[in-house]
């Protein structure tokens, strides 16, 4: 599944099971590109109540594929493979600039 600029992106796309429906990519306001087998056969959403459920995208060869929302959930849905449930409530940001006084907090926290 392609990320697509959000200037050039086909919003009237409504994420369909056929061609002519299924998103055509995703964007930063639109990131459904989690195939659905990596969840435990789910198909309801339990995202931060922002989230459709399974959805349909076309990958790079013009086939739908089921997926989910691919951003921040209160507790992913169950993954498979035994995984199970990993909360995701509060995510911890990676800080790239060590200039800033945050950052210096955190890498001392390390120490800890």
């Amino acid at each position: 599944i392609e990320s697509i600029d959000r200037g050039v992106y086909d919003y009237s796309r409504t994420g369909g099971c056929t061609t002519g429906t299924a998103y055509n990519g995703y964007t930063t306001n639109n990131a459904y590109f989690t195939p659905e087998e990596f969840f435990n056969g789910i198909t309801t959403a339990s995202s931060a109540d922002t989230a459709n459920g399974a959805v349909c995208a076309l990958d790079s060869g013009g086939n739908v594929r089921s997926v989910m929302a691919s951003g921040h959930w209160i507790t992913f849905p169950e993954i498979a493979n035994n995984v199970g449930y990993v909360r995701q409530r509060y995510p911890i940001f990676p800080i790239s600039a060590n200039a800033y006084p945050a950052f210096k907090e955190i890498k001392a926290l390390e120490d800890v």
